[in-house]
């Protein structure tokens, strides 16, 4: 459809009036500065398997507190497996009654399950696959049937776990052609229907490993690595890139580098206002399976730094992972 500028003028009006306004907070004031969850948009996250993807979004999507979010993760495993990693999020508490006096109570148990229900819809991806568009035509689907209620996020990750049949029928081998058209429709389908849609993305192949300090890794991987190539990140809104330093590594402080660090890159931010390019860092708590950060010493979760009374405090040096991080097959995320 044309329009002309004058059709457009209560739009522009209104922008004039209200200025830029930015989307929801994520709950980390280091990552507010530099991002924040807009709805009509989207956002990629891309990382090295087993550095923290699904984690993380999962840890957005948590804490969208009055959103709802459709949940398509095949990698994180089965239906029941991604609700009881949604539990232990939500508690802070593996479900298991083994873990006894550690563990959840029944009242904890139950109440999570009424709170996240509200929350969350998770498709079970052992049935069938989908494709970015089934994503969001079940979206539709589901708010018809349930009038008065909204889908606000949708998640469908990783990408090489969702169905892409139609790019040989349309685009033969032109997977760059592919993307291309396909992030059109996802820009198009989030502005449409006022969503925000999350997508996680693995690297094409690991970089270059680098020695530093006697120490070999991988460093942080470029966007234009990841596989898809150039096309994802051209089309891109907001692009965010999770590194895990190794162990042993100095920071450029001069001190090493913790287990549990995440560094979370902006590598491109768009709409302008919404998003900017910049670095934080977050820490992992292996007990409560959620994302902190650090505030003048003090461990502060989800929106602690909002509270005016105090904040979660546990000291850095008595971190106890129970798990190896560096474990991959046993690894979280």
């Amino acid at each position: 459809m044309i329009k002309s500028i004058l059709d457009l003028t209560p739009q522009i009006e209104n922008l004039r009036d209200k200025g830029v306004v930015r989307g929801d907070n994520t709950g980390f004031k280091c990552l507010d500065e530099l991002y924040s969850v807009k709805q009509g948009s989207f956002t990629f996250f891309y990382a090295e398997p087993t550095h923290g993807k699904s984690e993380m979004i999962f840890e957005m999507c948590m804490n969208q507190r009055d959103k709802r979010t459709l949940v398509c993760s095949p990698e994180t495993g089965s239906l029941i497996e991604i609700v009881a990693e949604l539990i232990h999020k939500y508690t802070g508490k593996r479900i298991f009654k083994s873990d006894g006096d550690y563990g959840l109570s029944d009242k904890e148990f139950y109440n999570a399950i009424a709170a996240l229900n509200n929350q969350f819809i998770v498709l079970d991806t052992d049935e069938r696959t989908y494709s970015i568009p089934q994503l969001f035509e079940y979206a539709d689907k589901w708010e018809k049937e349930n009038l008065g209620l909204k889908i606000n996020i949708i998640v469908g990750e990783p990408y090489n776990e969702l169905d892409h049949s139609e790019m040989g029928v349309k685009f033969g081998a032109r997977q760059d052609l592919y993307i291309e058209d396909l992030i059109s429709i996802v820009r198009r389908l989030c502005r449409q229907k006022n969503r925000h849609f999350m997508l996680s993305i693995h690297p094409s192949g690991s970089a270059i490993p680098v020695t530093k300090g006697g120490i070999t890794y991988y460093p942080k991987p470029l966007p234009r690595q990841a596989a898809g190539g150039q096309a994802l990140f051209r089309k891109s809104m907001t692009w965010i890139t999770l590194w895990r330093p190794p162990m042993g590594l100095n920071d450029d402080t001069g001190f090493e580098h913790r287990d549990n660090e995440l560094h979370v890159f902006i590598d491109k931010a768009k709409p302008k206002g919404v998003s900017f390019k910049g670095k934080c860092k977050l820490y992992f708590d292996w007990k409560l399976n959620r994302y902190y950060e650090e505030i003048d010493g003090n461990h502060c979760y989800a929106y602690d730094h909002e509270k005016q009374d105090k904040v979660s405090i546990s000291p850095t040096h008595n971190i106890t992972p129970n798990m190896n991080f560096y474990e991959t097959e046993k690894a979280p995320f």
